[in-house]
Parts: C-alpha cells; sequence; structure tokens
C-alpha cells in the first residue's frame, strides 16, 4: 500500500528513536485505578442543544508539504500556548530540555513518510461497560468555541489531572483560537449516565506549530503538532485511573483505540483494534487503519498486554481517503507532556 508523506515539515522534529536523557520523563506506568472507582457521583448527562462530533482533520497531501525550516524554526514550534482558567493565553519558548530534543531529532531525521475513514468492514464493537479498566479512563470531551458552538470529542487520562486529545477539540483556527469552557465525562456509554461524574478543564496547552504552522488551507500543514494537554480541576486520575505513556519508538504494534465516534449513537463508545507496522511511521505521524469518524478525534491508540499494562503511542488525528493518522508520542512530544503534566 502506498504511504503518503504527509508533509516535509515533519522531518524537522521527531527523529524515528531517540534516547531520552536523564531529566526527561521515561514511560509513565498505567493506573488501573481503584476496583469500582468513583471519582465523582454518578450523573446523568444533559446534552447542549447542539453537538457535533469534531471532524478528524482531512489531509491533502498535494498542499501539505513546506520547505524544511531552519533549526530555530523547529525549536520555535516546539513551545506552548496555554489557554488559562480565566480565558487569556499565556505563551512559553521551549525549554533547553526540548532544544536537545528537537536538535537530535532534526540530526536523526527520518523523511519518510473529514468524517473519519472505515477501512474495509466496520471492525468496531462497542463497550457497554464504562466502569472497567480501561474504558474508564476513556471520556466524551465537549468544549465550546468562541462562536458558541459545541464540538465532542475523546479524550483519555493519563495522570491525575490530565487528559490528553487532540489540539483541534480544544484549539479551533477557524472560530477565533482557544475553546472557551470544556468538560470530561469519563466511561459514558450510552451518552444518558456519566458513571463518574463530570470533570471540567481548567488549563489548555498546544505547541506553537499547531498554531504557526498552520498555512489557512490545509490542515496537513499542523498535523505534526495536532496534540493538547489539557488539566482538569479535579484528580480524576487518582480515583479512576490513566493510561501509559512515553516516547515511543516507531516500531510496529497491536494498538487498541477507544472513542466516541458520531457515526455511531450519541455518547456511545467503541472500540478497534489494529496493526501498526514499522513502514507506517513518519517522524511525526503514523498512519493506520483503526476504524475512525468524526468525535473519534483525540482517541489515544494504546497497547494493552495480558496483565493489563497499557502504553498510548499516539492520538488520532486526521484521515484521507485510505487510512487514519496518528501524532506519534514520539520524545519531543513527551518532553512537552512530561513539562505539563499534573
Amino acid at each position: 500500500m502506498h504511504i503518503r508523506t504527509a508533509t516535509s515539515l515533519a522531518a524537522l522534529l521527531l527523529g524515528a528513536t531517540l534516547t531520552m536523557p536523564a531529566m526527561a520523563m521515561g514511560t509513565i506506568i498505567s493506573n488501573p485505578g481503584p476496583a469500582g472507582g468513583s471519582a465523582g457521583a454518578a450523573t446523568p448527562v444533559t446534552l447542549p442543544d447542539s453537538l457535533a462530533g469534531a471532524p478528524l482533520l482531512a489531509v491533502d497531501g498535494a498542499t501539505a508539504t513546506r520547505a524544511m525550516p531552519d533549526l530555530d524554526a523547529a525549536v520555535g514550534s516546539m513551545g506552548t500556548l496555554t489557554r488559562n482558567p480565566d480565558g487569556s493565553v499565556t505563551q512559553m519558548p521551549a525549554s533547553a530540555a526540548m532544544r536537545g530534543l528537537v536538535e537530535a531529532s532534526v540530526a536523526g531525521s527520518n523523511t519518510g513518510q473529514s468524517a473519519g475513514t472505515v477501512v474495509g468492514a466496520d471492525g468496531r464493537t462497542q463497550i457497554t461497560d464504562g466502569k472497567s479498566f480501561p474504558a474508564a479512563v476513556v471520556g466524551w470531551l465537549w468544549t465550546e468555541d468562541q462562536k458558541g458552538v459545541w464540538t465532542s470529542c475523546t479524550a483519555t487520562l493519563i495522570g491525575p489531572q490530565t487528559i490528553l486529545t487532540a489540539a483541534h477539540c480544544v484549539y479551533k483556527h477557524e472560530a477565533g483560537g482557544f475553546v472557551g469552557q470544556g468538560q470530561f465525562y469519563p466511561g459514558v456509554t450510552d451518552g444518558v449516565n456519566a458513571p463518574f461524574g463530570r470533570f471540567e478543564i481548567t488549563y489548555i496547552n498546544v505547541l506553537s506549530g499547531y498554531v504557526d504552522g498552520f498555512d489557512g488551507k490545509n490542515y496537513g500543514t499542523s498535523m505534526p503538532w495536532d496534540l493538547a494537554e489539557v488539566e482538569l480541576a479535579a484528580d480524576a486520575g487518582n480515583q479512576i485511573g490513566w493510561l501509559g505513556w512515553g516516547p515511543d519508538k516507531s516500531l510496529a504494534f497491536d494498538a487498541t483505540m477507544i472513542g466516541y465516534p458520531a457515526d455511531k449513537p450519541k455518547g456511545t463508545l467503541w472500540q478497534d483494534k489494529c496493526h501498526v507496522d514499522d513502514a507506517n511511521f513518519g517522524d511525526t505521524v503514523f498512519w493506520h487503519d483503526c476504524d475512525s469518524a468524526q468525535g473519534a478525534s483525540g482517541a489515544a491508540l494504546f497497547t494493552l498486554d495480558a496483565s493489563g499494562n497499557t502504553v498510548i503511542h499516539g492520538i488520532n488525528v486526521a484521515e484521507d481517503d485510505t487510512r487514519n493518522y496518528a501524532v506519534r508520542l514520539s520524545g519531543p512530544i513527551a518532553q512537552f507532556l512530561s513539562e505539563h503534566y499534573k
């Protein structure tokens, strides 16, 4: 199968294999949470008047390429824009540790390579028990943009107060930037009941490259940075659990993806499995054929072993005619998460 080079801009960032410095975070071990964990009282779900699943980004490979910028531009793209709880936005440049990782990535670059895409027969299966790990730590994320439009995505707990999703779920180029308010409902399976309650979002962190890299036409230009770290007002992860994560090694793996696809009944939770081959990896993204649809934007692709241990390898963000794309949790991306993780 042809492997499309999503963007030559990918070559500036994430080398295929990196050795993390001693100060950087290694793999965070998954936490299945206490048996029957309850992060809050179960609550009924009250939908906004209009709630649509956020689409996966549509990638047009013909316009997604750019000339490779210099090292300083590459480092600049890994700075952080933060939406604070009061709505203000602050910017933080890339740290010294991040610069070192980006330098290593550029030096060792491997220039290989929207409604969502269901590849072949639909292999998704419905999850009806949202209180068991790992489904319990996957949640329905609602956000309201600056035009008052509500959309839904998928997000995953990766720490006590931290969820991981796609940047396009929380930063809307076409709607003025960062979303205003948002709620996270873990473990919902029927669109009606939230078994662990509702959690408000507070801080939102996205990479500068996602904002500055967009050329105004094709989201493929910002896809390498389409990932967001979002903080919750309460420590849901300590009471429910979280998925493990760390810098990936661009090696083949058998993926599980759990999310809230909008082509299924609203608020229902679905799972698919697919194999991601070595050849699927580019420097910043990998392509996969786990079945997806709008609303599944932000879903984690992770491994799950016989002992129940999980490790996230990427975040589902985009699609073209034949496949879906995920942003890799490469060295610099893992560093970004470690610097904002709670």
